[in-house]
């Protein structure tokens, strides 16, 4: 999925190990704005970008952002989670089936994590790496014309 694909088939199946359920595609009450962040426990630049994420999401509090990883293993995962705390304080969900990866990572044509995907409405707008300078610009816009639609 590129930027202006619309995710239209709901993925929820994904197992939440920190914050509150998010089902993605869902037409009939969507996230207005939302960051899916792929990204791994093995991998060092996505370990770096997470206090990172969690600034992002201290500052854009009407954005949810949902990292997501489809390692095997969720006591493994639910683990590294607990022993961030803080610095990793936004929504965790592990992709068991591996659905999201499959609806939008794999269709984007992405080859690395981490990888952000910023939705607006289930509109992919953006998509690159969550510590790219344009990261930030591009989440306000989408703020911005979320709230213009709202």
């Amino acid at each position: 999925m590129s930027v202006g694909t619309v995710v239209s088939q709901p993925i929820s199946d994904l197992n939440f190990v920190k914050g509150d359920s998010v089902c993605i595609g869902d037409s009939s009450n969507p996230v207005p704005v939302l960051v899916i962040e792929f990204w791994a426990t093995w991998c060092p630049p996505c370990r770096a970008s997470i206090p990172h994420l969690t600034k992002v999401q201290e500052k854009f509090k009407n954005v949810t952002i949902l990292g997501v990883t489809y390692e095997k293993g969720v006591d493994k995962i639910t683990e590294f989670v607990n022993g961030m705390g803080d610095q990793m304080n936004y929504t965790v969900a592990v992709d068991i089936n591996e659905t999201a990866k499959n609806a939008i990572f794999t269709p984007s044509g992405a080859r690395g994590i981490p990888r952000a995907f910023i939705l607006v409405k289930n509109k992919i707008v953006w998509s690159g790496h969550p510590m790219d300078e344009a990261f930030e610009t591009e989440l306000q816009k989408a703020v911005e014309q979320a709230d213009s639609t709202a």
